[in-house]
């Protein structure tokens, strides 16, 4: 019998997600829907709840920098205004279902 230690836990399959920040009473995209920028955030999300990242991050978006405190979900920009995040997890699509075939 074999035993494998790891120094960590592995994190679970990446699911999709959509994150948004805080503006005038609603919520919108980080950087305009950036699918790049959605999946660093991802990435040094998950780096942080599974692994042993600093929860502060800095992320360049719009061409300004903030600093995302995932403990927070907070992001604060570098003129120091503090604008709450969130982090929204997309169900992932249903397999499709195989077409029923009729015997005749």
């Amino acid at each position: 019998s074999r035993t494998f230690v790891f120094a960590r836990p592995f994190a679970p399959l990446p699911a999709m997600a959509v994150w948004q920040f805080e503006h005038n009473g609603g919520w919108t995209a980080v950087d305009g829907g950036n699918p790049g920028t959605a999946e660093f955030l991802e990435q040094r999300w998950v780096e942080w709840k599974y692994g042993d990242a600093a929860p502060q991050r800095k992320v360049t978006m719009a061409g300004r920098t903030f600093v995302v405190d995932f403990e927070t979900m907070s992001q604060i920009s570098d003129k120091r205004r503090v604008s709450q995040i969130r982090r929204m997890e997309v169900p992932h699509a249903a397999a499709p279902r195989q077409s029923q075939r009729r015997s005749a």
